[in-house]
C-alpha cells in the first residue's frame, strides 16, 4: 500500500475537494431528507446540528474508513497531473488516523480490507477518471420547460465514489462502494447473493447520480452516453474479506421522472425554508423515526417532553458548524 498519497504538495485546507468524503451541497440524501421529514432536514440541512464524528458506531466509522481506502487506492492509479488534491496533500494512513476515532481495530480491519481488494482486483480493467467528486446541474438543464421556472437555476448535486472508464471498451460506469457487516452476510461472513430485484433496483440515489453526472458531462463537452450504468461494489467489513461486482438494473421510466422530482424538491426545500424564516416550525414525521439503519439521529429530541427539553438535547448532543 507504499505510495497511495503524498504530503509535499502544501497543507491541507477544510475545502470539500481536499477531503475524500463528505456529503454532497444539495444532493439526494438531502432532497429525500425533506420530503421524509421536515424537521429532520431542518435540523440537519437549516440548523446544522450534526452528531459528534466521536458518537460514530463502529460499523458506519468501518463503512467510512473502507471508503476511505478505497478513494485513495483508485487516486494512486490515476496520472499525478489528474490526482485528487486531497491525495496530494495527505497520505492514506494519516487520514485514517485523522477519520479514525482512535478506534485502532476498526483502522485496522479498513486496511485489512483494502489489502484483499487490491489483490481481488489486481488484474481489473478500470481507468478511474473521477474519485469522490461533487458533480453539478441546474434544474433546468435536467428538467427543461418544467413547473415553477423561476427554479430552473437551482442546482442540485451529487457526490460519485468513482466514475471509471473500462479499457477494453472506452465506455464508462459510476461505482458505489457499499460495505457490510455481520448482520447483513451469511454466517460464515460472505456476502448474500445478489438479487437484481433487491434493494438497489429502484434508489434514488443511483437514478439522482446518472442523471447529474450525465448532464454535468455534456457541459463538459462529453458525449454523456459514454457513461452506461451504475455498478454496485460490494465488500465486507470483516473477516474474510469477500467482494463482487453488480451492475445495476435502470428503470427506464424512473430514470425520465427522477428530473420531476428533484425540481418538486426543491421547491418543497425552499417552500420549507421560507416558513422557517417566518417563524413556523417545521412538521415532525413521527411515521420515519425509525428506518432500516435504526433510529433517526434527532429521536431523543423528538421524544422530548417539552421545548426546552429538545432544545437541552440539541445543545448536549449535536454539534453545530455554523454559528447561530
Amino acid at each position: 500500500m507504499a505510495g497511495m498519497g503524498v504530503g509535499s504538495s502544501g497543507a491541507p485546507t477544510d475545502r470539500m475537494e481536499d477531503s475524500p468524503s463528505g456529503a454532497s451541497t444539495r444532493g439526494p440524501h438531502r432532497l429525500s431528507a425533506v420530503r421524509v421529514c421536515e424537521r429532520k432536514w431542518a435540523f440537519r440541512y437549516h440548523w446544522d446540528f450534526r452528531p459528534p464524528a466521536r458518537a460514530d458506531k463502529d460499523w458506519r466509522l468501518g463503512g467510512t474508513l473502507i471508503h476511505l481506502c478505497l478513494a485513495y487506492y483508485y487516486a494512486s492509479r490515476m496520472p499525478v497531473e489528474t490526482q485528487p488534491h486531497w491525495f496530494k496533500v495527505k497520505d492514506l494512513y494519516q487520514a485514517l488516523k485523522d477519520e479514525g476515532q482512535g478506534r485502532d481495530h476498526v483502522i485496522e480491519s479498513a486496511k485489512a480490507s483494502l489489502a484483499a481488494y487490491m489483490q481481488e482486483y489486481a488484474a481489473d480493467d478500470i481507468r478511474p477518471m473521477w474519485i469522490e467528486k461533487e458533480w453539478t446541474a441546474k434544474l433546468g438543464e435536467l428538467d427543461p420547460g418544467g413547473p415553477w421556472p423561476e427554479l430552473d437555476d437551482e442546482e442540485v448535486t451529487c457526490r460519485s465514489d468513482l466514475v471509471y472508464e473500462l479499457t477494453r471498451s472506452g465506455f464508462g460506469n459510476i461505482m458505489d462502494h457499499k460495505s457490510f457487516g455481520v448482520s447483513k452476510t451469511r454466517r460464515d461472513g460472505t456476502l448474500v447473493k445478489w438479487s437484481p430485484d433487491g434493494e438497489f433496483s429502484l434508489n434514488w440515489q443511483i437514478l439522482v447520480n446518472l442523471q447529474i453526472v450525465r448532464a454535468e458531462l455534456l457541459r463538459m463537452g462529453r458525449d454523456p452516453t459514454w457513461l452506461r450504468g451504475f455498478v454496485i461494489q460490494r465488500c465486507t467489513r470483516n473477516s474474510p474479506y469477500v467482494f463482487d461486482r453488480n451492475v445495476v438494473p435502470i428503470s427506464q421510466a424512473a430514470y425520465s421522472y427522477t428530473p420531476r422530482l428533484l425540481r418538486k424538491a426543491v421547491k418543497m426545500e425552499l417552500d420549507l425554508m421560507a416558513r422557517i424564516e417566518a417563524g413556523d416550525a417545521p412538521d415532525p414525521n413521527y411515521d420515519a423515526c425509525y428506518g432500516k439503519y435504526g433510529p433517526c439521529d434527532y429521536i431523543d429530541v423528538c421524544r422530548a417532553a417539552t421545548d426546552e427539553q429538545a432544545k437541552a438535547v440539541l445543545l448536549r448532543d449535536f454539534e453545530r458548524k455554523i454559528s447561530v
